[in-house]
């Protein structure tokens, strides 16, 4: 006996690998002797950048706003994962 249709199932499948996907990957974040942190650009920017760095309170501001307000408010998965 199915649980979910065919549709459900596919959505949920959708759903756990969008919530499941981290901000950030742990291997291009680091911190420096001095206490700050390192974070490695997937791709060098245009002007050469490769890495930010920032305070840590600046950094866990930054990936705060990455997390959406609502869990509500989404109406759909930004991701294409199958």
């Amino acid at each position: 006996m199915r649980w979910l249709t065919a549709k459900a199932e596919k959505a949920a499948k959708q759903l756990c690998c969008c919530i499941s996907r981290p901000a950030l990957a742990n291997e291009r974040v680091q911190s420096n002797a001095a206490g700050q942190v390192v974070l490695k650009l997937k791709t060098p920017w245009r002007d050469g950048t490769t890495h930010l760095v920032m305070s840590p309170q600046e950094f866990m501001q930054r990936l705060a706003a990455l997390v959406p307000q609502s869990a509500s408010r989404q109406r759909f998965c930004p991701c294409e994962c199958r």
